[in-house]
């Protein structure tokens, strides 16, 4: 049980790491193309979504703002509080 704590907050910090990483890449394709694409599915079939800033300006920053922003902002956060918690 005492090695669950240091093992847990090290795959915070990767996982926190890698979450930085991935929304700084979306958040630089994003702003410097000024389109975000994204593919999900719905009724059980592949959807590929092209936003451009400048026709929907209102959804291409909130796209940003979940895809990109929010990751890297959390991420930076878990990765903070596992270093943290390791050093202490």
């Amino acid at each position: 049980m005492q090695l669950f704590k240091p093992v847990f907050f090290a795959c915070l910090v990767l996982f926190g790491g890698a979450a930085v990483l991935i929304g700084a890449v979306m958040t630089y394709s994003a702003l410097s193309s000024g389109m975000v694409m994204v593919s999900y599915t719905a009724s059980g079939k592949a959807v590929a979504e092209t936003v451009v800033r400048a026709t929907d300006p209102d959804r291409f920053w909130r796209y940003v703002g979940f895809i990109g922003a929010l990751p890297l902002l959390l991420g930076a956060a878990a990765a903070w509080l596992g270093v943290r918690q390791l050093r202490g």
